[in-house]
């Protein structure tokens, strides 16, 4: 990255850095895995684990994003490094409340994602959108990881594109087997590893990919369908028309 002082300011060129993390869904790590040599013990600390234990990277970036006040009540610890409004509070719905009261008439709203439970519950609240009859989280993933590695289970991590969260959904959904109250089971998500999860899940998940919220489209549509999307939904109006 270039950077050019002008009247004793830095101004930074970003191009070269954002062309290369869009050359992979997870291009640093795959730098570090394909580069031994600058790979660190130091530099690892600040990249794994979570906020509060290491992860200065992600720290950051939620502290950014949930603003202080969110950031505190999700982590039970005070911001060091950002102290304003988050970026949470520009966020808006994609789907309107009253379609999504619709939807929940007819059917049996769940949620799964890899957000802490403070954070996903945060737009739920603001948006008056409290239809989710069962709710999955990061919490959730973790409270299990813990109790995997109680039993002696090693490696073990039950967020996507694990399947764990859809599945325990349907356990609920459908307490007995047999039951025929469902017709499907959809699992809409706009990332790659929600479409593997659902392929992955044991319950007969389909993967309903959302393109409208993706900045590259037309990679992103390429990327959903290798993962396996069962229906790609381009406008909120194609989601809307599948849960009528």
């Amino acid at each position: 990255v270039d950077a050019c002082g002008t009247n004793n300011r830095a101004e930074w060129d970003l191009s070269a850095l954002n062309a290369f993390l869009k050359t992979a869904e997870s291009p640093l790590s795959d730098l570090l895995a394909s580069v031994s040599s600058f790979r660190s013990e130091h530099a690892d600390y600040y990249y794994r684990n979570d906020v509060g234990s290491g992860n200065i990277i992600k720290q950051i970036f939620q502290e950014v994003y949930l603003g202080e006040e969110l950031f505190r009540e999700t982590y039970g610890m005070g911001a060091e490094y950002f102290h304003d409004d988050g970026y949470i509070l520009r966020e808006k719905l994609f789907i309107e409340p009253e379609v999504i009261s619709k939807w929940a008439s007819g059917n049996v709203l769940a949620l799964a994602t890899g957000r802490p439970r403070s954070e996903a519950l945060y737009p739920i609240k603001k948006h008056k959108i409290d239809y989710f009859k069962i709710i999955y989280s990061l919490d959730e993933c973790l409270a299990a990881e813990k109790e995997a590695e109680a039993r002696g289970e090693t490696n073990v991590s039950y967020s996507k594109p694990d399947p764990f969260m859809l599945d325990k959904i349907a356990e609920e959904i459908l307490p007995d087997e047999k039951s025929k109250d469902f017709e499907e089971l959809y699992y809409v998500g706009d990332m790659p590893d929600d479409m593997t999860a659902a392929n992955r899940s044991s319950h007969g998940f389909k993967g309903i990919a959302v393109l409208y919220s993706a900045p590259d489209k037309k990679g992103s549509l390429l990327r959903l369908k290798n993962a396996g999307a069962s229906v790609i939904a381009e406008t909120p109006e194609e989601l809307d028309i599948l849960f009528k």
